[in-house]
């Protein structure tokens, strides 16, 4: 028997005990209309405590193309997403995380507009607040068939819930690092800076970006600054790598130092402009140490 044609998308969902957002997550991508019949869910669960694991194997046996994977935990949302990236198939790959959920048609327009005579390596599909989470908007003006980094605001967002051609994701070849956040930013900057062509769906509400219920996302969760500023590093290597010096490499390395390098500090800064002089033994039962 020949084996079936590969899916058009694979769309990966990194899980740690992710209830009861899980559940519209995963069936909002069953629910796609481009079709059960092209895309395979690969739903992986990190070493879950809350019932994850069995709500995904209750949703892969109401559906054929939802494939669980259960593993140990590895402590950040980086090793399960590498491994869906090792079993996809899919002629293009979707990161959703599990706080989060997809619009109806989400697939089928991010697909359309890279099919199309713009075959473009990366989509970006509109994202939408949901419970006051912050979201990216400048890119999100109007549709862009085919755009670049340099040409556009994409490179605000980095991201991982976008449309990659999975050739490209080989090609490089890109996998995650093993840190607890700013782990998806150098991934996103490589596909970024060796796509051929970016586009952007604005015209239709694609990813939803919630916080839990519980506030336990990932990302507000994870403390210290070891994990971002070694993601930050990567995203300062990656750059310097596929980025020949000169006003573009200055562009992109600027976002960096911005985002990355000074945001975690943002408040130590606040802090001490408003500080009054102090006397020395006064100050030292004021407000703490900026984190590290």
């Amino acid at each position: 028997m020949p084996p079936a044609d590969p899916p058009r998308v694979s769309v990966i969902i990194p899980a740690y005990n992710s209830m009861p957002e899980l559940t519209r997550c995963v069936t909002s991508a069953m629910e796609q209309t481009l079709g059960l019949d092209k895309i395979e869910i690969i739903a992986v669960d990190d070493g879950s405590t809350d019932g994850t694991g069995p709500e995904l194997d209750r949703l892969a046996r109401t559906c054929p193309a939802l494939r669980v994977v259960h593993q140990p935990n590895s402590g950040g949302a980086g090793a399960p997403r590498n491994t869906g990236l090792d079993i996809a198939r899919g002629d293009y790959v979707f990161v959703l995380d599990s706080d989060d959920y997809l619009g109806p048609d989400a697939l089928r327009r991010m697909v359309a507009m890279a099919d199309d005579e713009n075959g473009t390596d990366v989509v970006l599909g509109k994202m939408v607040s949901v419970g006051g989470r912050a979201v990216p908007t400048a890119v999100f003006q109007h549709n862009q068939p085919r755009t670049d980094v340099f040409s556009s605001h994409a490179y605000r967002t980095l991201g991982c819930w976008k449309l990659f051609h999975r050739s490209l994701i080989e090609r490089l070849p890109l996998r995650f690092p093993p840190y607890r956040n700013c782990e998806d930013k150098p991934f996103t900057a490589a596909a970024y800076l060796n796509a051929d062509g970016v586009s952007v769906v604005a015209d239709y509400d694609c990813y939803y970006s919630r916080n839990r219920q519980n506030g336990n996302n990932l990302t507000r969760t994870a403390a210290g600054l070891t994990h971002r500023m070694d993601g930050t590093r990567l995203c300062f290597e990656t750059v310097t790598r596929y980025v020949e010096p000169g006003p573009r490499r200055d562009r992109i390395m600027r976002r960096h130092v911005e985002w990355e390098s000074a945001a975690p500090f943002a408040p130590c800064f606040h802090r001490q402009a408003n500080r009054r002089p102090v006397s020395v033994s006064t100050r030292s039962s004021g407000a703490g140490p900026c984190p590290m």
